[in-house]
C-alpha cells in the first residue's frame, strides 16, 4: 500500500478514511495495535502464510475459524459408448453421458479476513452423440456424418457475499466513529439500513440457467493422391438458453417490495462452423500442411446493475435513500474464433528424432469477458460485468521435438511464444487480455531406463519448465493512452480505476524429477518423485486490488487523495519443493 499517507509523506501509515485499508488500521488502532503501512509485516509475512485476521466476528484482529476458506465438490460421471459395424464399409459410433456436479466453496479475494464469499454450483448435464463413418468411391473419400444434443441445468443457489466493514465512510470523507460494523444512532455510514452493528451483506442472489445445443456436422477426408490428403468440415450449430436471475434485498440493494426482484431472459443463436485443411506427406518422413476453420460460442446474458428511484445529487457516490429499481439483463453477442495454421510434422535420423512446427493466427470476434462498467450507485463509481470486449488478435507458433539418443535414453523439447492486440481497448478498459495467455514457455525433459533381469525396468525422468511472465489484468488506460485509441466514453475515471490494477505476475523456472519401478509385464508400478526441486517461490496466480480497495473510493478528483495510485497484491503461490511416493497396479492388462 504505497504511499500508504499521500497528504503526509512522512507518515508511515494509512492515513486516509474509508475502505478497506482504513477499515483494518481502525480495528488494529482499537487493539493497541498500529495502523497498516507499506509492506506490514502482519500481512506479508513470509512465502506461504497468509495474514491471520479475521474480522467477520468483530473488531478484534485474532484469528476465527468464521474466516476459514474450504471447497467441496462432488462430481458423477456416467459414459456408454456403442459400436456398431453395419456393412464393410459403413459403422456407427454412439455416445450417450449423463453427469451431476456440486460445488460449495467459501473464499475470501483480498485474502485479509474481511469477507465471507459464497460460491455454489449445482449442474445436470445430459449428452448424446450419433457418429456415422463411411468410406466412399472405393475408399479414396472417409466421410463421417452424425448429429448431437446437450442439455444443462445449471444453478447457483442463494448466497450472499459477506463483508466486515468500518463506520468511516468515502462519500462524504468523516470517521463516523470509527467502529466496526454500523453506529447506532443517526451517524449509521453508507451501507446501513438500520442501526444495528453487523456486516455488510451484498450480493444475495439466486441463478438458474437452461441451456440446450444441437449441432449437425459432416467431415470428409479426400485422398487426392498418395500423398496429398484434402479434409472438408462443416457443422450447423444451434445453441439456446433461459436465465433467471433473483436479487434480494441486501445492504447494497432494497427493491421496490422490499423482499427481492428477478430478470429472466432467453434467446438462441444460429452458426456455421467450417474446417478446411490440405495436407502434403512430402516424405515418408515429412508432412507439412494448411487449415483455416471458424467456431462458435454462444451468446450469453449479463446482470446489470441496480437504479436508484431517486435521483442522486452531483458529487460522490453515496447509498441511495430510497428503494433501488433493477435493470433488466442485457444481451452478450456469441463469440467468433476464427483460426490459420500452418504447420509441419516430421522424423529424421531414421525415425530417431521427430519434430513438430505450428504456427497459427488467431481472431476473437465479441470476445466475451469481465470489465468495469460506469455505476453510479456503487461506492466506486464502476462495477464488473460480463460484456462484449470487443476484438483480438493473436498469432504464436510452438515448436515440439523428441531425440532418441539411445536406445535407454529419449529427450524432448517444446517451446511457444503467444503475442495478441486489443482491437478495442476503450471496451476492455485496457490493453491487455484476461484472462491472459502464456506469451513465453520453453520445457526440456529426458527419460533414461534400465532394464533388470527379472523383466522389469526402471525409469529416470526429469522435467525443467520455464515460463514466461503474464499479465493479470486488462490494465486500464491511462489519461494519454484513453485519449491516443479515441475513447469517447465520459467515464473516463472508468478506465483510470484499473492502472493500479495492473500487475505482472512474474516468470519462473521448475524442475521436477521422478524416479520409477515397473514390474515384469506392466502389472504394477513404484515410484518416487520430486517437484519443484530448486525449492522455487513462485505464484501461478495473481491479483491487484486497486484504489478502489484501499483509498476514497468514486471518481479520480486531481489533487485529491483517491488520485495516487496504488495497490494492494495478493499472490497465489504454487507448492515448494516436495517428495512424494506413488503406487499404481493394473488390474486389466
Amino acid at each position: 500500500m504505497a504511499p500508504a499517507c499521500p497528504s503526509d509523506p512522512t507518515n508511515p501509515y494509512v492515513c486516509w478514511e474509508g475502505n478497506y485499508a482504513d477499515w483494518m488500521s481502525d480495528f488494529l488502532e482499537q487493539h493497541g495495535q498500529p495502523r497498516l503501512q507499506h509492506n506490514d509485516p502482519r500481512l506479508l509475512q513470509d512465502d506461504f502464510t497468509m495474514p491471520d485476521f479475521c474480522f467477520l466476528d468483530g473488531p478484534d484482529p485474532d484469528w476465527d475459524d468464521l474466516c476459514l476458506q474450504w471447497s467441496k465438490n462432488d462430481y458423477t460421471q456416467l459414459d456408454v459408448n456403442v459400436n456398431w459395424q453395419i456393412g464393410d464399409r459403413v459403422s456407427m459410433i454412439s455416445t450417450t453421458g449423463l453427469s451431476e456436479f456440486s460445488s460449495d466453496a467459501v473464499s475470501d479475494w483480498q485474502l485479509l479476513g474481511m469477507e465471507f464469499r459464497r460460491d455454489r454450483v449445482e449442474s445436470e448435464v445430459f449428452y448424446q452423440e450419433f457418429q456415422f463413418n463411411l468410406e466412399l468411391f472405393g475408399g479414396r473419400v472417409d466421410f463421417i456424418t452424425g448429429f448431437n444434443y446437450f442439455q444443462e441445468d445449471s444453478e447457483s443457489p442463494r448466497g450472499a457475499l459477506y463483508n466486515a466493514v468500518g463506520s468511516s465512510t468515502y462519500a462524504n470523507q468523516t470517521a463516523n466513529g470509527n467502529e466496526w460494523g454500523c453506529v447506532v444512532g443517526g451517524n449509521q455510514g453508507p451501507f446501513c439500513s438500520s442501526g444495528e452493528r453487523r456486516l455488510r451483506k451484498t450480493g444475495d442472489s439466486y441463478t438458474f440457467q437452461e441451456s440446450e445445443a444441437y449441432g449437425l456436422f459432416a467431415n470428409a477426408t479426400w485422398h487426392l493422391t498418395d500423398r496429398v490428403d484434402l479434409t472438408l468440415g462443416v457443422r450447423e450449430s444451434y445453441d439456446k438458453k433461459d436465465f433467471l436471475n433473483t436479487l434480494y434485498a441486501s445492504d447494497n440493494f432494497i427493491p421496490e417490495d422490499g423482499v427481492s426482484a428477478t430478470v429472466h431472459d432467453k434467446d438462441d443463436w444460429r452458426e456455421t462452423d467450417w474446417r478446411t485443411t490440405l495436407d502434403f506427406q512430402i516424405t515418408n518422413d515429412l508432412m507439412v500442411y494448411v487449415t483455416a476453420s471458424q467456431a462458435f460460442r454462444s451468446g450469453t446474458f449479463s446482470v446489470q446493475g441496480v437504479d436508484c428511484a431517486t435521483p442522486l445529487p452531483p458529487g460522490p457516490p453515496q447509498p441511495c435513500p430510497t428503494y433501488q429499481t433493477r435493470r433488466p439483463s442485457a444481451p452478450v453477442p456469441p463469440e467468433i474464433l476464427r483460426n490459420d495454421e500452418i504447420g509441419m510434422r516430421s522424423e529424421w535420423l531414421g525415425g530417431r528424432l521427430r519434430a513438430n512446427v505450428t504456427y497459427f493466427d488467431m481472431n476473437f470476434t465479441n470476445r466475451q469477458g469481465a470489465s468495469q462498467v460506469p455505476d453510479p450507485n456503487s461506492a466506486t463509481g464502476f462495477s464488473i460485468r460480463l460484456v462484449n470486449q470487443g476484438d483480438v488478435d493473436l498469432d504464436g507458433m510452438e515448436i515440439e521435438t523428441q531425440f532418441a539418443v539411445t536406445d535407454r535414453l529419449t529427450l524432448d523439447a517444446s517451446a511457444g511464444w503467444v503475442d495478441y492486440v486489443m482491437e478495442n481497448p476503450c471496451v476492455n478498459n485496457g490493453i491487455f487480455l484476461f484472462p491472459p495467455p502464456v506469451d513465453r514457455s520453453v520445457t526440456f525433459g529426458g527419460r533414461y531406463e534400465v532394464p533388470v533381469g527379472n523383466g522389469g525396468r526402471f525409469s529416470l525422468g526429469f522435467n525443467f519448465t520455464r515460463m514466461g511472465p503474464q499479465e493479470t489484468h486488462s490494465g486500464g488506460l491511462t489519461p494519454e493512452q484513453f485519449a491516443a485509441f479515441g475513447c469517447q466514453s465520459p467515464e473516463q475515471n472508468i478506465a483510470m480505476a484499473g492502472v493500479d490494477s495492473r500487475y505482472r505476475l512474474p516468470g519462473y523456472e521448475v524442475l521436477n524429477a521422478m524416479l520409477r519401478y515397473t514390474s515384469a509385464g506392466g502389472r504394477w508400478s513404484a515410484g518416487l518423485y520430486g517437484n519443484n526441486l530448486s525449492d522455487e517461490t513462485y505464484a501461478n496466480n495473481a491479483q491487484a486490488f486497486g484504489r478502489g480497495y484501499w483509498g476514497a473510493g468514486g471518481p479520480v478528483q486531481p489533487g485529491s487523495i483517491n488520485a495516487v495510485p496504488r495497490n494492494a497484491i495478493a499472490e497465489y503461490r504454487a507448492r515448494p519443493r516436495e517428495f512424494g511416493l506413488t503406487f499404481q497396479y493394473n488390474f486389466f492388462n
